[in-house]
């Protein structure tokens, strides 16, 4: 209080009271027969720190202060517990309906029926963390060498690298970032360590090529989004290369693979180009990058093969 935010402060405060009364007299209309209401106390404290402020935005507190004019008001009403806050506060107003059944024409009201204690079994189960890609896994790797001894591990590496790569745009960005999936458990077991990722990293790093692709003075876009869309009503269609890279008027566009090759890869990079072409991109080249088995295929542009 007292700065130059009191004002609006102030009346910002006062829009959450008028909200919050909206929301109860809503919540108040809609009972048909019966309505309970349960909400904290407030203690002789906060009263007394209440009359130096504006009105209180809480719902408990807004109900707590309406009850002496609702029980003023409603004649055959009760109010008990007003003059000592150790007390439950209470106000009560007309009789519990009774309540007809299929079974039985009349019987008490449920709210008054005497509860019986249950013993219940809680059990918990210890769970580890999955990390699993959007993309058709088993098909990911489909066709893949049979020195692979499993497949689920081979897929779950792949997912890891590409998790990695989607966040890195530098060689030095990969320390901080594999620790930052060991703490979010995508590492976490010994099927997948972090020394094997480095491993596999610095294999891969030693190509030529790929360290350039990775180097500091690229403007790098990793999963962004190409939007496109047609005139004949067809929703947008989104498009989004693993990685682009761009320094001057080159551009380079990098699909990572953690499967085997296929011709249809090719087709997707093509068409990633073909987009980028149409953004006014001039010199454009494009790459699969089959990481695990550091091989690199280059992709010629459509305008190429025509």
């Amino acid at each position: 209080m007292g700065t130059v935010y009191e004002q609006d402060y102030t009346e910002e405060h006062l829009q959450n009271v008028v909200d919050n009364m909206n929301l109860l007299y809503v919540a108040f209309t809609r009972a048909e027969k019966s309505l309970f209401v349960m909400g904290k106390r407030m203690s002789k404290k906060r009263k007394d720190d209440k009359k130096k402020t504006v009105t209180s935005a809480n719902r408990s507190e807004v109900i707590e202060d309406c009850l002496p004019k609702l029980a003023e008001t409603f004649l055959d009403s009760f109010l008990t517990g007003a003059d000592d806050e150790k007390e439950p506060l209470v106000f009560e107003w007309g009789a519990l309906p009774e309540i007809e059944t299929k079974k039985e024409k009349k019987t008490e009201n449920v709210f008054l029926t005497p509860y019986e204690e249950h013993m219940v079994n809680i059990e918990t189960f210890k769970t580890t963390v999955g990390f699993r890609q959007s993309n058709k896994s088993r098909e990911f790797v489909k066709g893949d060498d049979e020195e692979q001894t499993s497949s689920i591990s081979y897929i779950k590496l792949g997912n890891v690298l590409h998790a990695l790569f989607s966040t890195i745009e530098t060689t030095d960005d990969i320390e901080p970032r594999l620790r930052e999936l060991e703490l979010d458990g995508v590492i976490y077991d010994d099927e997948i360590t972090a020394d094997e990722i480095r491993t596999k990293l610095q294999k891969a790093l030693q190509n030529e090529q790929v360290k350039e692709w990775f180097a500091p003075h690229w403007r790098v876009y990793n999963e962004c989004t190409i939007l496109t869309k047609s005139d004949d009503g067809i929703p947008p269609q989104e498009s989004r290369p693993d990685r682009v890279i761009v320094d001057g008027d080159r551009m380079i566009v990098i699909d990572f693979k953690f499967g085997a090759p296929r011709p249809e890869y090719h087709e997707q990079v093509r068409r990633y180009m073909n987009l980028l072409s149409t953004m006014g991109y001039t010199h454009i080249e494009g790459y699969l990058w089959y990481v695990l088995r550091n091989k690199i295929e280059s992709v010629t542009p459509q305008k190429e093969e025509e």
